[in-house]
């Protein structure tokens, strides 16, 4: 679904077409319900006012409909060679909702509040739906600081001015971290986690490295009050060998109970004020390493359902990801994640397709 005032229904399908190199037939796609063009009249007010009751239960009833729709398995058309098709389910049998979101309706009208308001109802919403909110960067001053945090905590922020997702990592953000060198990745990993610390948040180091000799002494050294933060719980180290084991056999259960593990941790300190969790994991990038290519996919998904509130940092060598046969599973890869970093924590965009 798309929600924008700024481009014109014909205008929205005449991009799709192009941008899908005319694979689909989206008037076909438009017409048969799977995708919804709407203007901001139409979605998100009534007249002049926003209505909250309306626009939920509006929101429950087209996702409802579309995923009705797909499980129908409607016929699309291939324009080019005219012959039918099936729109098909992800691998994993789940249907899925997307949709795109322009909010600047909410500032023409000055509607600052009930955009928090509109946010928190997208936040708190158990639909099986993604959703990308776009802001106009120029728009944002006019909303408070506080307003800012509030939506900064409810989304997963993409900004590409001056942004570092290992430094300041959004809620619920999963990263992939491409890196070149060994040394690149560990300062990476450094910082993403000395960070945290200094924020007061839990950071999990889950590693299938720790076993090896002079690993752990030297990432140790390299972080601030290691042993203090350690005995205090602010930071966890987990052994990921035996973990990886599991996960070649399709086995997350080990992962399910490390889960519990940093919940009840969490929970137990009432007394921290950002309850933000970092974690890195590389069990499955050994397992790409290794050719156990749906395993690693298999755990990628886990993680991408974000079993608890905070960030989750991947990496993956870039050279691997260029080659034959790794890069046969590179859309899969991107699929669960939210973004792509270097290891200066910058946006890549290259991969994105």
């Amino acid at each position: 679904m798309f929600v924008t005032d700024d481009l014109s229904k014909e205008e929205i399908i005449e991009r799709l077409q192009r941008i899908c190199q005319y694979r689909f037939n989206i008037s076909t796609l438009v017409n048969d319900g799977i995708i919804t063009i709407l203007s901001s009249a139409q979605w998100y007010f009534s007249g002049d006012m926003l209505e909250m009751d309306r626009l939920s239960s509006s929101s429950d009833l087209t996702v409802s409909k579309s995923l009705f729709t797909i499980h129908k398995d409607t016929k699309i058309e291939n324009e080019d060679s005219g012959e039918s098709g099936h729109f098909i389910l992800p691998m994993d049998g789940k249907k899925r909702f997307r949709a795109f979101y322009d909010m600047k309706p909410f500032f023409e009208k000055k509607y600052y509040e009930a955009l928090l308001n509109y946010e928190l109802t997208q936040k708190d919403a158990s639909r099986p739906a993604y959703t990308l909110c776009a802001y106009e960067i120029g728009l944002m001053q006019e909303i408070s600081p506080e307003a800012f945090r509030t939506l900064v905590k409810n989304n997963t922020l993409i900004n590409e001015m001056n942004y570092d997702a290992l430094i300041t990592p959004s809620t619920n953000m999963h990263v992939i971290l491409l890196y070149d060198e060994q040394d690149d990745l560990d300062k990476a990993i450094l910082a993403y986690i000395n960070e945290g610390l200094k924020r007061g948040q839990i950071c999990v180091h889950a590693s299938v490295s720790l076993a090896n000799e002079g690993y752990l002494e030297d990432f140790s050294s390299q972080i601030t009050n290691y042993r203090e933060n350690l005995e205090k719980g602010n930071l966890v180290v987990v052994d990921l060998v035996p973990y990886y084991v599991n996960a070649m056999v399709g086995n997350l259960e080990s992962f399910n109970k490390l889960k519990g593990e940093i919940i009840f941790k969490a929970s137990k300190d009432t007394n921290r004020k950002d309850k933000h969790i970092r974690l890195t994991a590389d069990c499955a990038t050994l397992l790409l390493k290794n050719k156990h290519f749906e395993e690693c996919i298999n755990l990628e998904n886990w993680w991408h359902e974000k079993p608890f509130d905070g960030s989750y940092v991947c990496p993956y060598p870039k050279s691997l990801l260029d080659q034959y046969p790794f890069n046969a599973f590179l859309s899969r890869l991107i699929h669960n994640h939210d973004v792509i970093v270097d290891s200066n924590g910058k946006l890549i965009h290259e991969y994105m397709v």
